[in-house]
């Protein structure tokens, strides 16, 4: 890889983590590999569609964070009331450890990051044209069936801090309309 190909990326990822975090902008930039991060996010993905590839690159998904994007509608649900509560922010990281995203990782640093300071639209939006890519390489039952996984998850952040006192209503209408656009990318 040349080495002015190489400082094209780094900075664009020194543009998307240069105001937010700078120990996560460190250790993600530790991670890069020698290869290309369009081709590593292809290998690691399965996405061939170049500029889908662009647009997961210049929301500031890498091969090293790509396994936290499938947790995105968690913390998409966790943010949908405003902010995000302790119960939610454990409930999310747990989700993320049982799916192998361990502390101390690129993606685990990234997911924490969106835990304090909420994903930018076009992360959600790039989350949002991957899930419908992916889907239309899916036989119709596994397009629903990870769907229903990936919404119960949510489903589950939201009624975590649901309700009054454990009563009412589990899951807020602010929350109902995130979890209505999510499924949304599911079905284009």
């Amino acid at each position: 890889m040349a080495d002015d190909e190489n400082s094209v990326s780094l900075a664009a990822l020194d543009d998307y983590f240069a105001q937010q975090d700078p120990q996560l902008q460190a250790h993600v930039r530790q991670e890069i590999g020698k290869h290309s991060p369009t081709a590593a996010l292809a290998a690691v993905s399965g996405i061939q569609d170049q500029m889908l590839l662009q647009e997961l690159i210049d929301a500031g998904i890498r091969p090293e964070t790509f396994a936290c994007l499938s947790l995105l509608p968690l913390v998409e649900i966790a943010w949908s009331d405003g902010d995000v509560s302790n119960k939610e922010r454990d409930a999310v990281v747990a989700a993320a450890t049982n799916h192998g995203i361990e502390s101390g990782t690129a993606a685990r640093s990234l997911l924490e990051h969106w835990l304090t300071v909420r994903p930018e639209v076009r992360v959600v939006q790039a989350w949002k044209e991957y899930t419908a890519a992916l889907c239309k390489r899916l036989s119709p039952e596994k397009a629903q069936q990870l769907c229903d996984e990936i919404l119960g998850r949510a489903r589950s952040i939201a009624a975590t801090s649901g309700g009054i006192l454990g009563l009412g209503q589990k899951v807020s209408l602010m929350e109902q309309f995130a979890l209505d656009e999510l499924e949304h990318a599911f079905r284009v």
